[in-house]
């Protein structure tokens, strides 16, 4: 059976303690409002994040933050890049300093078509933003290049 959630009942903090404290060997797509992401755990430790234009623990930072959307579980290449070192509390109460501190980073929505690259205002996302996505199913966003 594959994991699959909605972040507004189940969060991404509360996710990653579980996974740690079972020692699993995981990968964790996130879709959310501000971008999409991926938290890889090796043996229960965070080895790599990913959030659009952030990476390592600047993601991992970013992604703690994000209360609404949606996460999976994935397959995981072999040989998976390792960006973070810090035990999983750690990386959780740094978080939790920085969220406090008001210091989070912010990722900036990468719009990249085959070929193309746009800013990110000619980029429009169709459908309601409260419509739940359908997991495993590939999103479209429409992007319009003005001339």
């Amino acid at each position: 059976m594959k994991l699959a959630g909605d972040l507004a009942e189940f969060s991404l903090p509360d996710l990653l303690q579980i996974k740690s404290a079972g020692r699993q060997t995981a990968g964790l797509r996130i879709l959310g409002p501000e971008g999409n992401g991926l938290i890889v755990l090796k043996d229960g430790e965070v080895i790599h994040s990913q959030y659009e234009d952030l990476a390592g623990e600047r993601a991992f930072h970013a992604l703690m933050a994000v209360k609404a959307g949606y996460f999976e579980a994935v397959e995981l290449a072999e040989g998976q890049h390792q960006s973070i070192t810090k035990p999983v509390r750690q990386l959780l109460l740094d978080s939790h300093q920085l969220a406090e501190s008001g210091k989070l980073p912010k990722p900036v929505r990468r719009a990249t078509l085959p070929g193309v690259t746009l800013p990110t205002s000619e980029v429009r996302t169709v459908g309601r933003s409260s419509a739940r996505p359908r997991l495993g199913v590939v999103t479209l966003v429409i992007a319009a290049v003005v001339l």
